[in-house]
């Protein structure tokens, strides 16, 4: 009869304090959100994925929120590499394919959305200079065109909060296991709604849908042709004034 010989499995190696680096850290830190979530990350899960004692991930980052922070940063800097060059583009343009092309991103990239959409209230003073430099660059290609500050702040923010709301919605459908794009299992409903029984079924009842997005930014670009047109004419005559004035 055989002799049978216990085997065991050998415990994980760590690597060597000091081995690893804080670009590691964040890269195995994606990982770990791309399969669990940015809510499944934590220390100790890190630690174990990297091979190494938490010990040395609170070494560069001194708490979760700290690296969560880093993370944000990161992120933001992934999703405006992806963003197009703004210059030499009219300003309806600009904002059309800044937003189209910010939903865009973050509808193919989970992590990205979390990061960024939904830790709005948590960045850090890096990942603000980082953003409030990309929205910078925006608000002067409107005050150039002819807005005025106060209305070139006012249509980026509305665009903004639109894009996210969008973003934030869609995640939350997914989250759920909705198919948006099916029919609504309700639709029989509207039966004797004579104006719902004809759009149930042309819209997504989620209001996510790329027909649905892309008529509100257009709306609001329409919208936005006025208000420059009013505020071209305040300029005017503004300085009209200023030079009547110095005239006199």
């Amino acid at each position: 009869m055989a002799t049978q010989t216990n085997r065991t499995t050998a415990p994980r190696r760590r690597r060597a304090r000091g081995s690893i680096s804080s670009e590691e850290i964040l890269k195995g830190a994606f990982a770990l959100c791309e399969a669990d979530g940015v809510d499944g990350l934590s220390m100790p899960r890190l630690a174990q994925h990297l091979g190494v004692g938490v010990t040395s991930i609170y070494w560069y980052f001194k708490s979760k929120e700290e690296l969560l922070d880093a993370l944000t940063e990161e992120g933001f800097r992934r999703f405006y590499g992806q963003m197009p060059a703004l210059e030499g583009r009219a300003w309806d343009d600009v904002l059309r394919e800044f937003f189209s092309n910010f939903r865009s991103i973050l509808r193919q990239d989970d992590v990205l959305c979390d990061l960024t959409i939904m830790r709005g209230s948590s960045y850090g003073d890096d990942t603000i200079s980082l953003t409030w430099s990309r929205i910078e660059e925006i608000l002067e290609v409107l005050v150039k065109a002819g807005f005025s500050e106060a209305s070139a702040s006012y249509a980026y923010f509305t665009l903004s909060i639109y894009t996210r709301g969008s973003l934030m919605v869609e995640r939350r459908v997914r989250s759920q296991g909705v198919v948006e794009e099916a029919p609504h299992p309700r639709a029989h409903l509207a039966s004797m709604m004579p104006v719902m029984s004809q759009e149930v079924e042309r819209h997504s009842w989620y209001m996510v849908s790329d027909d649905d997005f892309d008529f509100g930014i257009e709306n609001n670009i329409r919208g936005l042709r006025t208000l420059l047109t009013a505020d071209r004419k305040a300029a005017k005559s503004a300085a009209a004034k200023s030079t009547a004035k110095q005239g006199s």
